[in-house]
């Protein structure tokens, strides 16, 4: 049987449930599989977590060891599901595997429900395969190693935006090293890929001709004037909720 954390709040289950329903105020915003619905995911997972964490942490008695996320699926759960809990675990994993964190999001979301069973399953607690999981502290330990493959995935490709925005000379009249600096600290990195990098054409023209890429995608123009009106878009779009807090945005030179 798996431990339940101690006088855990009735307030945080209905807030689990409500966010998984739909239910206003905060219940999710975007159907489960339909874009966007992965960030949300990750994004309200996080959060839960933190909250759970500070709370539990002023609790009498409190081991905070019991909420670490893991680092892999523990050995037993694995032998008992292989090769799917494997398999699952190396793809969500490798960061290259997803452009944006919505596509990571969206493919972890469709698993995990089935992890839940089989968390329900192999130690015998039914009601982990429901919403109130989040009284358990393996809750916790699960979504820990979730938001372990985010972070990851945050790290990875930050990096590989400032290696791309340091190294490709068009983008130097507007994006100097402190402009840079401060919308890789601000913005949510898909966001950021996509205003600065180069797009591609989902179907190539009938003559090639008709069509050159410049940073920001689109037809032959002006390159600056393109590269600005996109970043215009995404100070809009990052304004309005930034889904890497100020707490967790790592120092980028």
């Amino acid at each position: 049987m798996l431990e339940e954390i101690p006088n855990f709040p009735q307030a945080f289950m209905d807030r689990h449930m409500n966010w998984h329903m739909g239910i206003p105020p905060d219940g999710r915003t975007i159907p489960q599989g339909q874009p966007g619905s992965g960030a949300e995911f990750l994004d309200f997972h996080h959060q839960f977590i933190i909250d759970v964490k500070n709370w539990y942490a002023i609790q009498p008695g409190a081991d905070l060891s019991k909420l670490a996320g893991w680092a892999q699926f523990p050995s037993d759960l694995a032998a008992a599901h292989s090769p799917e809990l494997a398999n699952f675990e190396a793809y969500a994993a490798n960061p290259s595997n997803f452009t944006t964190e919505d596509a990571l999001g969206i493919y972890v979301e469709a698993e995990h429900n089935l992890v839940h069973g089989y968390i329900a399953n192999f130690y015998g607690q039914p009601e982990f395969g429901g919403f109130e999981s989040c009284k358990y502290f393996m809750f916790y330990q699960w979504h820990g190693l979730i938001d372990g493959w985010r972070g990851n995935w945050l790290v990875h490709h930050k990096s590989a935006l400032k290696d791309f925005s340091d190294n490709v000379p068009a983008h130097k009249p507007i994006l100097d090293k402190t402009a840079r600096k401060e919308l890789i600290a601000d913005g949510n990195v898909k966001q950021l890929i996509d205003a600065i990098g180069p797009k591609r054409a989902e179907v190539p023209p009938k003559n090639p001709k008709e069509l050159v890429e410049v940073p920001g995608g689109g037809p032959l123009g002006d390159p600056v004037e393109q590269l600005s009106n996109r970043l215009s878009q995404l100070e809009a779009a990052v304004h309005r909720q930034a889904f890497i807090r100020p707490e967790e945005r790592p120092e980028v030179g």
